[in-house]
């Protein structure tokens, strides 16, 4: 278990898989696919992660988000720097709110920036989101170090997933192996928000990483 302070709060990490280097050390080299379990629906926790991750590199990061829009995704983003990290948003959330122009591709000149296109349905078309979006960059100018998709919890229950939502996780996960990951492509985060049950179904075989985070506030007790 590793703990963190951040401002008046603790972020408690603790891991599935046995961590003998603090987590910075561990955090610093990170690459491959890392399923990321987590209880917070906060973006700001998600980006504190981020921030931790390969500090010293200079890194474009594809988001696809399934849960978030870009507007709240900026609204964090611009009060907490990423320091040498941009973020290309490809936002499946605004379309069902309103109108949006899903041809639009990215421009790879901003800090943060948005592709907005439909939410998919299944892993099949979330594999073409992902491809889309990094062509999308390549067209820009931009080849993405990481992507991460936020959240795959939106189509498959790891409680108590069907036969054919394990096959197509996995086949989606071999997928991101052998035909999206690559030289600059090196390393792909799947978040999985867990409130909805305890994980039961891990893909050991199919991650490189996989890492649970609990994020618990507490207010500091003082006395005098």
């Amino acid at each position: 278990m590793q703990r963190l302070e951040i401002d008046a709060e603790t972020l408690r990490i603790n891991y599935w898989k046995s961590i003998n280097r603090g987590l910075d050390r561990y955090l610093q080299d990170l690459k491959g696919i890392v399923l990321l379990i987590h209880n917070s629906a906060e973006i700001d926790d998600i980006l504190s992660f981020l921030k931790r991750l390969r500090p010293k590199d200079e890194l474009d990061i594809l988001y696809i988000s399934l849960v978030r829009s870009f507007y709240h995704i900026k609204l964090f983003f611009d009060e907490r720097k990423l320091d040498k990290k941009r973020l290309h948003v490809l936002d499946c959330v605004s379309s069902m709110i309103t109108d949006i122009d899903d041809k639009g591709i990215f421009r790879g000149e901003e800090d943060i920036e948005a592709i907005f296109r439909r939410p998919p349905s299944d892993f099949h078309r979330l594999e073409g989101l992902v491809s889309e979006g990094l062509e999308s960059l390549k067209k820009s100018g931009v080849l993405a170090d990481m992507v991460v998709v936020d959240s795959i919890s939106q189509l498959i229950n790891l409680t108590f997933p069907t036969e054919s939502q394990l096959r197509d996780f996995y086949s989606f996960l071999n997928a991101i192996r052998n035909k999206l990951m690559g030289v600059m492509h090196d390393t792909f985060i799947l978040l999985y928000d867990d409130k909805i049950g305890y994980v039961r179904h891990i893909p050991i075989v199919h991650a490189d990483h996989i890492i649970r985070m609990e994020v618990i506030r507490e207010k500091p007790s003082w006395r005098g």
